[in-house]
């Protein structure tokens, strides 16, 4: 039921930002490759949140991989404060993180996005605007959603981190969702 109301939710929050949400879009960042760190640090960004499918790793994979890991290490000397916002928080990932990356926090949302629950408790711990906040993340109606919602910057993904040899089944269904958002907005 959770789930439902969640769609519902994305899908009406969706079309009342349908126009912002459409401009996140037609900015996109094509793959995390192009991506600039130093870039969003010298513009003002002072906090930094990732998604993790999609965006350090495949679906469903528990750690992240290369480009995700360099990705992570670069942005650990960059800003204080780096996060981690999933809507799949499994204890293997967390664990992961706390031993690997101690200084990067894994937040568990109460709602999953694009709730802003996850980015409120973010912009509440580290008391950053929200202006110089933001959330790299590869779907419109979840993390861009969210980041609309609580308005924080937002690098949208085009080309997401896919390993269809990996599971091929999640991998097809999100590469499904991800074109009718982009139908849609």
């Amino acid at each position: 039921m959770k789930t439902l109301e969640r769609v519902v939710f994305a899908i009406s929050q969706g079309m009342s930002h349908r126009a912002e949400l459409h401009n996140i879009r037609q900015n996109a960042t094509r793959t995390l490759g192009d991506i600039h760190l130093t870039r969003l640090k010298h513009n003002g960004i002072e906090s930094l949140i990732f998604d993790y499918d999609g965006i350090l790793a495949s679906h469903g994979k528990p750690e992240p991989d290369e480009k995700g890991l360099a990705l992570l290490k670069t942005a650990e000397t960059l800003f204080e404060h780096v996060f981690i916002l999933s809507n799949k928080p499994n204890e293997t990932r967390q664990t992961y993180f706390a031993t690997h990356f101690p200084n990067i926090d894994f937040i568990v949302a109460k709602q999953k996005k694009p709730y802003p629950d996850g980015i409120n408790e973010i912009l509440a711990k580290t008391n950053i605007p929200a202006e110089n906040t933001c959330l790299i993340d590869d779907r419109l109606t979840t993390g861009c959603l969210a980041a609309v919602l609580t308005n924080i910057q937002i690098i949208y993904i085009l080309k997401p981190t896919t390993d269809y040899s990996y599971d091929f089944i999640n991998e097809s269904l999100f590469e499904i969702i991800r074109k009718i958002e982009r139908l849609l907005f």
